[in-house]
């Protein structure tokens, strides 16, 4: 499997019982990009969650109209301002334009808007969401032999040697 593979865990609310999801997919699965994870609050320790996907460099994707129409969460009960209080990176997202009616362009707006967030905070939300990208296309491509029409000579990409060696893009302020 690629250990840059997203593992998005996608439930509504914290059934009871289940105070672990986003940290076993972190933990158990590697993953590295988290979809929506509004109940992170609902998790066992969540402070000590929030600490170790900042440390880890966990993406987690916010889909703000989603998650507001579907699971019925904004605003206050919204996580967004949580994670980026602790140093979680975040990237705006939609789901999927049919059901929710928003583009990239209204998250950020709604972002904006509901959140007071500052231009280089969206800028840095932008920014984290493309070094992600990014990084899973080289990463995965090379792992699987190509990446962007490249093949790869036996032993130069792929494996834990070219995570190793991956760098995240510095784009300046």
């Amino acid at each position: 499997m690629c250990r840059c593979t997203p593992t998005n865990w996608r439930w509504v609310g914290s059934p009871e019982g289940l105070r672990f999801h986003i940290r076993e997919s972190i933990e158990r699965a590697g993953a590295e990009r988290i979809g929506h994870g509004v109940a992170v609050m609902s998790e066992d320790d969540p402070i000590g969650l929030l600490q170790e996907m900042a440390k880890k460099n966990v993406l987690v994707e916010i889909c703000l109209t989603s998650n507001d129409v579907i699971l019925g969460v904004s605003g206050d009960r919204h996580p967004l301002p949580v994670y980026m209080k602790y140093g979680v990176p975040v990237a705006l997202a939609t789901d999927d334009e049919g059901v929710s009616r928003s583009d990239m362009t209204h998250e950020y707006l709604r972002a904006a808007e509901t959140y007071g967030l500052s231009y280089g905070e969206l800028k840095r939300m932008a920014r984290a969401s493309w070094n992600t990208v990014l990084f899973q296309v080289i990463v995965c491509g090379a792992m699987s032999g190509s990446c962007g029409g490249r093949r790869f000579a036996k032993g130069e990409g792929g494996g834990r040697s070219t995570l190793g060696k991956m760098r995240k893009v510095d784009w300046g302020e």
